[in-house]
């Protein structure tokens, strides 16, 4: 199985899911060194308080915003439901032109590698580098590397992105009373976020010996203050296991199988044109918003 395959999970018994879930989160775990058009929702955590048109504070910082179709859903926790994670390599280069989706262009944007399974997977990345210019390798003599290489380094960031469905109930952008479930992805730091999510998952398969699916997760954000502020969060599960792998959930790994294969081809394009080997140029049916 290759660091990018879509697994069918669908066909798959609860013994040999849980073999599955246990050796892919273990790789990250304490121990381990739509097309926008398929209307994926996004969730992140607040840095800023969120505001409506008058002013008033729809959300403080620390809360969770869920965007979906135009709409934004905000709740100090939400219910997720996982489905599938992956990793990419971003970094920002304010040099870099981007084509925006009105057809103009930017100066300024990140690259992105494409999503492989683990973190010490080869990342082919779209301006024709691997891991977005960041080798894989240990570095043994950290001082022996001039300053600019060290921020050049540290610049390229590790994310973990999961895929799943989220169910919050709070304030829509208007103000209003909601309660919505949506498929989304989450983007996590991988050396933060990410890596607390994928401890807590890693103790439902090995510890539980749940099927990560099949369960609800509450999340929380938690903020740590120090030299850089940032969120983490606090995962719990809400109870026993209350999902199963039925038509409606198979729909859904295909779903999000299917936004992940476009990422890649998209992504893998950009790659192989930048290395001078051909690669078919997109048409904005197939733009992929990747953030």
């Amino acid at each position: 199985m290759t660091n990018t395959e879509i697994v069918e999970v669908g066909t798959m018994d609860e013994k040999t899911l849980l073999a599955m879930y246990q050796q892919r989160f273990a790789e990250e775990g304490p121990a381990a060194g739509t097309s926008s058009a398929d209307n994926l929702g996004r969730v992140r955590i607040l840095r800023d308080n969120a505001e409506d048109a008058n002013g008033d504070i729809i959300a403080p910082s620390g809360h969770f915003a869920v965007t979906s179709n135009g709409e934004t859903y905000y709740a100090k926790t939400v219910s997720f439901r996982y489905f599938d994670h992956r990793h990419r390599y971003k970094r920002y280069d304010a040099d870099v032109e981007r084509k925006n989706r009105d057809g103009t262009t930017s100066r300024g944007s990140y690259i992105h590698s494409v999503l492989v399974q683990g973190q010490r997977d080869e990342a082919p990345s779209e301006d024709g580098s691997f891991q977005c210019g960041r080798s894989l390798e240990f570095i043994k003599d950290w001082s022996s590397l001039s300053k600019d290489r060290q921020e050049f380094i540290k610049s390229c960031r590790i994310m973990t992105i999961y895929f799943g469905e989220v169910r919050v109930i709070g304030k829509s952008k208007s103000g209003e009373d909601c309660d919505v479930v949506i498929p989304v992805e989450m983007e996590l730091s991988g050396k933060t976020s990410g890596k607390t999510l994928a401890k807590f998952y890693h103790d439902v398969v090995t510890k539980y010996r749940t099927v990560p699916n099949f369960v609800d997760v509450e999340l929380k954000a938690k903020k740590i203050s120090g030299g850089v502020t940032y969120y983490d969060i606090e995962p719990s599960l809400t109870g026993d296991p209350v999902h199963k792998m039925d038509d409606a959930a198979v729909a859904l790994f295909s779903k999000f199988g299917d936004h992940i294969r476009q990422i890649n081809k998209w992504i893998m394009e950009k790659h192989d044109s930048n290395v001078g080997q051909p690669a078919q140029s997109s048409s904005m049916d197939d733009f992929v918003d990747v953030e």
